[in-house]
Formats: structure tokens, sequence, C-alpha cells
């Protein structure tokens, strides 16, 4: 194919030899021509060159001259033939195609453009959010490291403290006793305390007697830590049997203490009076927790006038 091109372009050469040596005679007329198109005919008359032929002198009045183009230098077409058969030059004994217009390919590189990988999602870190504390009673005794105290969230806290307690009591000499009481105080330091005890005395010929007495109190409560509770207040005696019953105006202090776990002592005064007679009662417990039960002994003393009711007692207490 590369022969068949070069001979073709020898072929075209020398064709454009033998057209412009026959046609010398001729060409000033061509020139006046040319001359007479593109300018006044005062100009001087150019005289053609001696290789220039009719290709040539219609390759110029096609194009525009030379000196309006990018550059006067073409490449080579390193063996790469023209579509045209035009604008020869020699150089030595060879032959070189000289276009007029040079196309470049350039290949540009093949740009991958990857998606980034998806971030792994991660939970914000969040602040840890510490609640309001606020100080208010242990569920019982003992239930947390403060004794009668606990810290709690607001909302949580328990506004109450109570206990239901059960006892039994004798003098070893004929006398017993039976007890139930009921205390409950709020956080605002308010307290309502019950007792009620009955008394069974077997007589020395035969049968037995009975008695009842209790006592209803309204309480404050005056100190408040957390290893102890001590309340004061005053209430409304009584006393009953078969017969009648009597009432009188009681004064009382009760306190609780929590020194060290499991141990819970507790104490009491009462004074005042019932029906014509002067009254005074003291007692006092020690006890140990097992969750809110409170297993404890003690001693109990009632005065009524001169009659003395007292003996140890046991007995048990449910905190809530």
């Amino acid at each position: 194919m590369r022969r068949h091109k070069v001979l073709l372009i020898q072929v075209c050469y020398l064709a454009a030899l033998v057209a412009t040596t026959a046609g010398q005679a001729g060409a000033g007329q061509l020139a006046k021509a040319r001359t007479a198109a593109r300018g006044s005919e005062s100009a001087p008359k150019p005289q053609a060159e001696p290789s220039s032929g009719k290709l040539d002198n219609a390759r110029q009045a096609a194009r525009p001259p030379r000196s309006e183009h990018h550059d006067d230098l073409r490449r080579p077409s390193h063996g790469h033939a023209a579509p045209y058969c035009g604008a020869w030059s020699f150089a030595g004994a060879g032959l070189w195609s000289i276009p007029r217009h040079t196309t470049c390919i350039i290949e540009q590189p093949t740009i991958v453009q990857a998606a980034p990988a998806p971030a792994a999602w991660a939970p914000a870190p969040q602040q840890p959010i510490t609640p309001e504390l606020r100080r208010t009673f242990a569920r019982f005794p003992h239930a947390g490291d403060q004794g009668f105290a606990d810290l709690q969230p607001v909302g949580f806290a328990k506004p109450w403290l109570g206990a239901v307690r059960f006892e039994i009591g004798s003098d070893l000499d004929g006398l017993s006793r039976s007890g139930l009481g009921v205390q409950l105080e709020g956080s605002l330091g308010w307290a309502l305390d019950f007792k009620y005890d009955t008394y069974r005395e077997s007589l020395p010929g035969g049968g037995y007697d009975e008695l009842r007495i209790a006592d209803v109190n309204a309480m404050y409560r005056v100190v408040e830590t957390e290893r102890s509770l001590i309340r004061v207040g005053m209430g409304v005696n009584f006393l009953g049997d078969a017969v009648e019953t009597d009432t009188g105006v009681n004064f009382t202090i009760k306190a609780d203490f929590a020194p060290w776990r499991p141990v819970v002592v507790s104490t009491e005064l009462d004074m005042g009076t019932v029906g014509h007679a002067e009254t005074l009662h003291g007692a006092a417990t020690v006890g140990v927790m097992t969750d809110r039960l409170e297993l404890f002994g003690g001693y109990d003393y009632r005065r009524v006038g001169e009659a003395e009711l007292q003996g140890p007692m046991l007995g048990l207490r449910i905190w809530f």
C-alpha cells in the first residue's frame, strides 16, 4: 500500500513538471490575469517562478497569502499520505508531503471516579444526664447507707415513713400485756401515733381481770438526721373496761435511732392524765432489721395513780 502511494506521488509530480514546461510561453498571460484580478494594473508584474505551475497558481488563487497562516513551517507526514497531491517540496533527493492542516489525535487517559465509601454511621455521643437527687425517707431503716434517710431522683422520693408493731409482755407475776401500735409521718414533719394495750391479770381467788389503755397523738418532728428522728406532740389518753371509759390529756416524746446496721433503738415517754389520775408511761427497745422487719425486745413501764404495770417485752415491727 505504501509503494502505491509513493508511485502515485511521483506520477503527480511528473504531470506537474510536464504542464509547467508546456505552459512557460503563456505564463505571462496568466500572471497578467492574476494581477488584474487581485490588484491595480500599475503594480509591477510579478515574474512567475520557473517551478510554479498551474496547480500552484490555482492553489495560490484559492488560498490566502501564506503570511496569514499561523506557521509556514510544516512537519513531514512521516509516511502518512495526504488525501490530495499538493504542496510538494524537495529536500535533496527526497520527496516529502507537507499537508497544510495536520490533525493530531491525543488519547486521553480514562478517568474512573469511584464513589466514596459510605461512612459508617455511629450515634452521636450523648452527654450523661445526672438526675437531680433529693434527700428523702428510706424505704425502711438501713435500706441505704444513711439510716432513715436516702437520696432518690426527683419523682421517686418517698414522702412518708411508717411502721406497725405487735408486742407482748409480762411482769412474770400473773400480769400479761398484748399491744398494737401504728405510726405514720410525712416529709413535712407531721406524724400520727396510735397505741392500744390490753392488760390481763390472773386473780388469786380464780378468774381474771382485764383493762384496756390507749392513746392517740399528733406529733411534729423536731430533730431529723440520717441516724435519728425525734418527735414531740400531744393527744388523748383512754382507759376503759366493761363498765366505762375514762379519758385525759397526754404529752408525748418519741425517738428512733439507727446507730449502725442493722440495729434500731426506740424510746418513748408519755405524761398526762386519765380520769382523775395522773399517768406516766415509758418504754425502750432494741431491734435488729431483717429487710423491712424488725425483731425487738425491751422493757415497758406504766403507772396510773399508784398502780404500776411493768415488765419485759418482745415484739415485731414492720416498716413501710
